[in-house]
């Protein structure tokens, strides 16, 4: 695929901006509205001998990069569990981008 079709593909901007609550040991985002973004694919990085606060700086880090909130962009309707695929993107990028 080309760049420029790759960048027609990506979204630059979300359809909704919502805002980051918290973000729990799952690194599940909690959002101020009451809804849970869980991320496909990320698997929370556990403690270790040499560095037994590293799940919590990762959860910090994830909190920290959310803090300006997110766009999301519905990719499709719910599956038979309620789930609904979405897109989502940094709001701070969005902004530097627009």
């Amino acid at each position: 695929m080309s760049p420029v079709k790759a960048q027609q593909l990506c979204p630059v901007a979300g359809d909704e901006r919502v805002a980051v609550a918290s973000v729990d040991e799952r690194l599940e985002l909690a959002l101020t509205d009451g809804r849970v973004l869980r991320v496909a694919g990320v698997e929370p990085v556990r403690p270790t001998p040499d560095n037994p606060d590293f799940d919590m700086a990762s959860r910090e880090a994830l909190r920290s990069a959310v803090n300006d909130g997110l766009d999301i962009v519905t990719l499709g309707r719910p599956d038979r569990w309620g789930r609904i695929p979405r897109f989502c993107l940094s709001a701070a990028n969005v902004r530097r981008h627009s």
